[in-house]
C-alpha cells in the first residue's frame, strides 16, 4: 500500500504540466514506526531538485499529504541516503518529522 501511494505521487502529472519528481530520484526505503513514515531517498532527491521555496513545499507536502492519508501515518520524516538532514532542499526544516498540511489539498 505505501509503495503504491508513493508511486502515484512520484509519477502523477500535475495540473500545471510538470512533475514534482523527474524519475531520477529513488526511494531507497519506506518504513513506518509509531505513526511516523520514514521516507529514505537517494541523493538525487536533493541534487536534482529544481529548487525554490514553492517547489520545495510542493515536493515535500505531496509526499507528506499523500502518505498521511493512511490512518497509521501522522507525520513523515525525510531521510537522504539514510541520514536526517537539517534542510534537504534548502528551506524547510527536515530534521524532524513533518505533519500534513491539508490547506494545500484541493477540495
Amino acid at each position: 500500500m505505501l509503495a503504491n501511494i508513493y508511486l502515484i505521487t512520484l509519477t502523477a502529472p500535475k495540473k500545471m504540466g510538470f512533475f514534482l519528481f523527474r524519475r531520477r530520484e529513488r526511494l531507497l526505503t519506506l518504513t513506518v514506526q509509531d505513526g511516523v513514515a520514514y521516507v529514505n531517498f537517494s541523493k538525487e532527491f536533493q541534487s536534482k531538485h529544481s529548487g525554490g521555496t514553492a517547489g520545495e513545499s510542493m515536493t515535500l507536502y505531496s509526499v507528506v499529504n499523500s502518505l498521511a492519508r493512511l490512518q497509521e501515518i501522522k507525520q513523515v520524516q525525510f531521510l537522504l541516503e539514510g541520514q536526517k538532514q537539517e534542510s534537504i532542499l534548502g528551506h524547510a526544516d527536515t530534521s524532524v518529522p513533518i505533519a500534513p498540511n491539508w490547506n494545500l489539498v484541493a477540495k
